[in-house]
């Protein structure tokens, strides 16, 4: 249904069509129609909360291997130092809690350590970690580098990595954290299923989770999985157009995302907008009769697919 299709039905139903036989001039129901296309983005975005819309991302995580092997557990250090080795790392990661000291060491020589870097933490904060990363440059692209936690204090740290690759600038150095972050589409409203397209099986909830700030669109990955993920889930409506300038505009080309039956429903939510002010009884009468036919709605099916492929991670 086009978006002048769905105008006229409130008019039609609000009784603003006609008077006394003669259909009214749209120009004498400009208080009613110009804030429209905002109630109509109002209203969908509220029924596709109970007749839903598909949607599917594909995202490749390349997640890349750390030459320490699985570092994601959480260590101590309180008097001796400790070590952490691998030969020819070319950049690292590591996060700590308090007050310390670690040096970025590379092998010169057989037992012999050259500090090429040096990163004191001071905790100003008092809670959490910190995370640090960089570039090495080593005298020897084959030489053994090691991360060395040092200080004098107690203090916690945790998820260190080295990794071979070049990278162009330290921005590009990945977060070495159990989970990686990707970001689907705003339109995100809740997910259904998550399938790894290699053998089209489904991912359980431990290899994914979504970010706990509210209404968030960031999927999470564990760090280990590699390869395609098809995302299915369900979405938001798009904004339904509008232009102050030409409220009219886009009647004749936008067409409502959900089906026929829930833009029924949408309408009624409508009309108890356009009324709320004027006839606040009339008002109600549209608001409850909506809310009836929503909590009444068959979701059996979904409507439409979108599908967006995109590529994250690293390569």
């Amino acid at each position: 249904m086009l978006l002048r299709e769905a105008k006229t039905k409130v008019i039609k139903l609000i009784r603003e069509y006609s008077n006394a036989g003669n259909v009214i001039a749209p120009s004498k129901n400009l208080d009613y129609t110009l804030p429209m296309n905002t109630y109509f983005d109002t209203a969908q975005k509220l029924v596709a909360t109970k007749k839903k819309i598909n949607a599917k991302e594909n995202i490749v995580q390349n997640s890349i291997d750390n030459l320490l092997g699985y570092q994601f557990s959480t260590n101590e250090h309180k008097t001796e130092d400790l070590n952490y080795s691998a030969i020819g790392a070319k950049a690292y990661y590591f996060e700590v809690s308090s007050d310390s000291t670690i040096y970025i060491e590379e092998e010169t020589a057989p037992g012999v350590w050259t500090i090429l870097d040096t990163i004191v933490h001071v905790n100003t904060s008092g809670v959490g970690f910190k995370s640090y990363k960089g570039l090495i440059v080593a005298s020897d692209a084959e030489n053994s580098i090691r991360l060395r936690f040092s200080g004098s204090f107690y203090y916690s740290f945790r998820y260190m990595a080295l990794f071979e690759e070049n990278f162009p600038s330290v921005d590009l150095i990945p977060n070495y954290q159990p989970y990686q972050e990707h970001k689907l589409k705003s339109t995100f409203y809740q997910i259904d299923k998550v399938i790894f397209s290699e053998d089209d099986t489904e991912l359980y909830n431990a290899d994914y989770k979504f970010s706990e700030s509210e209404n968030s669109n960031v999927i999470l990955f564990r760090y280990d999985l590699k390869g395609e993920f098809e995302v299915y889930y369900y979405k938001y409506p798009d904004d339904v157009p509008n232009d102050d300038t030409n409220p009219n505009l886009y009647d004749d080309t936008y067409s409502f995302e959900i089906d026929i039956e829930a833009i029924e429903i949408m309408i009624m939510y409508v009309c108890y907008l356009v009324k709320s002010d004027e006839d606040p009884y009339i008002a109600g009468l549209f608001r409850e009769e909506f809310y009836q036919l929503l909590n009444d709605f068959d979701n059996s099916g979904v409507t439409g697919v979108e599908t967006v492929a995109d590529s994250y991670g690293w390569v």
